[in-house]
């Protein structure tokens, strides 16, 4: 398989739109999810699940509206502070069919810090409602891209606020025939797992950002992300007055440019919240466990239906999706690689000349003020140096070897 841009975007839109159609009550809930309704699908499932509260497709479905409501509050607010137009929009996760927003509020530092605070405490809601699932068959087909979200919150689910259009945003799709096509996917009790692996890696990187206090480099770069933001000086907007077109776009790059140099001098963060790094660490080995537990039940399966990851007797939705036996068998190689590392039995090579490796646990543990710069040069990793047994380069080597030179790719995808 070919792990291009679209196979990395539909992974975004299958974790944002895990939903059901097959159930007693799931044809008045998918009407709701394809009008954006997300509150009242999340009531009609409440109602549900308070008649029959062990029910495991109705856990999935309200665990997944509820994924589906922490994107849109992620995006609402993105739409709020107008990140729409800025760098950010780069980002493949970013990639969503936010309106632009002409008149965008004025942010500060502990604004994006609530944001990410309310979506770190969000995915935890999903989890806690998916573990409920466990190992119980559930299976359901449906078309994640007609599933709307309101991003502008103005009250209405355009269709330009489609997955579809999520999709078509993240691969710059413009053909009239894809905004047409269904997307339609069979998802089990797998996807449960991998969607809950995903919930852990997101919380991981929420926790390690909170834990940091970036206020002096948001008070200096915040332009690069948002049109208005409370900056230390006037002048560090991106605004040229009097100035022609060209000599707009002129300035403007080098403002940028000189923005970008700026934030990475002043990832230079002070340690705010220690405790978080604790439970990212945490987050990420249920990563590991939830992708074993996927796999597990993927390899238990003897259907074929609408395949979101395959086993290797099964066909994926996805074009040239197939996965052999032998990436199958690297993967679980990289899923007891990595929990090595996390709990310190191996050692991450150090790349300067040293013996010593860095042990990643205590990086987590015992951690210090977060300065880019010197962990690229090296003297940020001195008090986690340690003698013992290394991860091997060959390992590596082989993970790419088997998924033909795009680990990370299929990483994103298989998770």
């Amino acid at each position: 398989m070919n792990f291009n841009r679209p196979h990395f975007s539909k992974a975004i839109l299958v974790v944002a739109g895990l939903l059901v159609s097959t159930h007693a009550h799931a044809a008045s809930v998918d009407e709701m999810l394809a009008n954006g309704e997300l509150a009242a699908a999340e009531k009609s499932l409440q109602e549900s699940l308070d008649a029959t509260p062990n029910d495991a497709l109705a856990l999935t479905q309200l665990g997944a509206v509820k994924f589906l409501g922490a994107v849109e509050r992620l995006g609402q607010a993105s739409y709020r502070f107008g990140t729409g137009d800025s760098l950010m929009r780069a980002m493949p996760f970013f990639r969503l069919p936010v309106p632009p927003n002409d008149e965008p509020q004025k942010v500060g530092y502990e604004d994006v810090r609530e944001v990410l605070e309310q979506f770190v405490a969000d995915l935890a809601e999903v989890e806690a409602i998916l573990v409920k699932v466990g190992d119980r068959d559930v299976k359901w087909l449906v078309d994640i891209a007609a599933l709307r979200m309101d991003f502008n919150a103005d009250g209405k689910a355009e269709a330009s606020e489609s997955l579809g259009a999520a999709y078509r945003s993240m691969t710059r799709m413009r053909d009239e025939k894809a905004e047409e096509d269904a997307f339609v996917v069979g998802l089990d009790t797998a996807d449960v797992y991998w969607l809950r692996g995903y919930c852990h890696v997101l919380c991981a990187l929420g926790e390690s950002l909170l834990a940091y206090d970036q206020q002096r480099m948001f008070d200096h770069t915040a332009q690069l992300v948002f049109p208005k933001s409370e900056l230390k000086h006037d002048f560090l907007t991106h605004d040229t007055p009097g100035a022609d077109e060209r000599q707009q776009r002129s300035k403007r790059w080098q403002y940028q440019f000189a923005d970008a140099i700026a934030m990475i001098h002043l990832v230079d963060w002070p340690l705010a919240e220690p405790e978080r790094l604790k439970r990212a660490h945490g987050h990420l080995l249920l990563m590991v466990e939830t992708s074993r537990d996927s796999w597990r039940s993927i390899l238990a399966e003897t259907d074929n239906d609408h395949e979101w990851i395959p086993g290797p007797e099964q066909q994926s939705v996805l074009p040239r999706g197939a996965l052999s036996q032998e990436q199958i068998d690297a993967w679980q190689t990289f899923l007891d690689e990595a929990e090595s590392l996390l709990e310190g039995e191996k050692l991450a090579p150090f790349w300067r000349e040293s013996d010593q490796g860095v042990n990643l646990r205590r990086v987590f543990y015992e951690p210090t003020q977060l300065d880019l710069v010197l962990w690229v040069q090296g003297s940020a990793a001195a008090p986690y140096l340690e003698e013992g047994p290394k991860t091997e380069e060959e390992t590596w080597m082989m993970l790419q070897r088997v998924f033909r030179g795009n680990f990370i790719g299929f990483a994103f995808w298989i998770n």
